[in-house]
């Protein structure tokens, strides 16, 4: 108190402002700040949140449309219990549709296998004689959504014969292997 009382007026308010900006400090440190920092974050993931929910909104009235296409989808991936099964499935498949849209088939053999993620994406190679109509209606055939199957390559000869077109079409197609 003697020291207090030994100061002016002057470096008394010095002093008392000092200890003012120092309270505001650590009430700011201490206190107003992570206030802050936890009702910013809590807004935030209120906002997270309406976001979300606007989604799932959107989801479930759109629910009909999605299960629709995920039933059309569900032949695109082929499943089986070995990789053997599923490249003899993908060869039945391409001569099949080849066949119904008139292709006349001279060889389907199988091509290399390559990892996709968790799937397999399984090749074969089909050669065969056809009309132009025949080949456009065969690559529409083969997009339907219970096949899917990806024509990576094309090699096409137009000749004099008949028919005109020679083609070779290496198609491949997403497969996964389950233990059943």
């Amino acid at each position: 108190m003697a020291i207090v009382r030994k100061l002016t007026k002057r470096e008394r308010l010095i002093a008392f402002a000092t200890c003012l900006m120092l309270l505001g400090a650590l009430a700011y440190v201490h206190a107003i700040e992570p206030a802050a920092l936890r009702w910013f974050e809590a807004r935030h993931r209120a906002q997270q949140a309406v976001d979300d929910l606007a989604k799932l909104h959107d989801l479930a009235a759109r629910r009909s449309q999605i299960e629709q296409e995920y039933e059309e989808l569900e032949g695109a991936v082929t499943v089986g219990r070995s990789a053997e099964q599923l490249r003899v499935e993908l060869l039945r498949e391409a001569e099949q549709i080849a066949r119904e849209c008139g292709l006349d088939v001279n060889s389907v053999k199988p091509a290399a296998m390559r990892k996709e993620g968790l799937f397999e994406r399984h090749s074969v190679q089909l050669n065969a004689r056809c009309e132009g109509h025949e080949l456009v209606k065969c690559l529409l055939e083969m997009q339907r959504p219970e096949h899917l199957l990806n024509v990576e390559l094309m090699s096409v000869v137009v000749g004099r014969t008949r028919p005109p077109l020679t083609l070779t079409l290496s198609i491949s197609k997403l497969t996964r292997t389950e233990a059943y």
